[in-house]
């Protein structure tokens, strides 16, 4: 969003951290695979051969660009405690726990619109980017045929530019998150959630539990729920006579 070429004053200077995760890449690949989109989203120079043979020394980190990889969680909390704001222009997510732990430090978040994080993330506790009408194949070997988002990128631009130059007003949606998250979504409320749960469902079960414990009898109960622990004791047994 923020090209290293743009002259800037100290003011409004931003530095952009970019952490990753090393579950698929290395973080060599990483480098050159942000050194590869960054130089073709500028211009700045002819692609050579194939994205995996940049050398470091042309990396712009000397521009307010910053990568982090494979973080440790203490680690981690203290960068959610310096940084002014959280970015992930995801293109979909089961739920979305990195939106959820930059909020509950109060960080405004920019988060895709789209899939998990839409359960938690509203334009009062956040910014929603909006993705393209028509999803795009995900082409992973995994998933054949998977289906993900296609954020809309010139949004995300006026978003964190918007961001920029309105940090009391995100400061104001992460008070907001952190709000929904402790009211909403703290281990208490969650616990709390699901007790209820398992109590609604033990509830409806136990009438048929009593009937047929009634109608076949306490041995008929046992034989429901011994095979398991017998098949178990007779595998003990077999393992200890060898």
């Amino acid at each position: 969003a923020f090209s290293p070429f743009r002259k800037r004053n100290s003011r409004n200077g931003v530095c952009l951290i970019v952490v990753t995760s090393l579950y698929h890449r290395t973080f060599k690949e990483i480098q050159n695979d942000l050194l590869f989109y960054w130089n073709e989203i500028d211009n700045q120079q002819q692609m050579q051969n194939n994205h995996n043979n940049y050398n470091n020394s042309t990396l712009p980190w000397n521009s307010n660009i910053l990568l982090l990889s494979g973080l440790p969680t203490h680690t981690l909390r203290r960068l959610y405690k310096t940084v002014d704001a959280f970015v992930l222009p995801t293109r979909g997510e089961g739920w979305g726990r990195p939106y959820m732990e930059a909020m509950s430090m109060s960080l405004p978040i920019i988060a895709t619109n789209w899939s998990g994080p839409t359960a938690f993330v509203t334009n009062e506790n956040g910014y929603l980017l909006p993705i393209h009408d028509t999803l795009i194949d995900a082409k992973l070997d995994a998933f054949p045929g998977h289906l993900w988002a296609n954020p809309v990128e010139e949004k995300l631009v006026k978003i964190m530019v918007h961001l920029v130059n309105n940090p009391n007003e995100g400061a104001e949606k992460g008070q907001k998150g952190r709000k929904d998250v402790v009211d909403l979504w703290s281990h208490e409320v969650v616990g709390k959630d699901l007790m209820k749960h398992f109590n609604r469902i033990a509830a409806s079960s136990s009438f048929s539990l009593v009937a047929a414990e009634e109608e076949k009898g306490q041995k008929n109960k046992n034989n429901a729920i011994d095979p398991v622990l017998s098949n178990f004791d007779n595998n003990m047994k077999g393992k200890s006579e060898l």
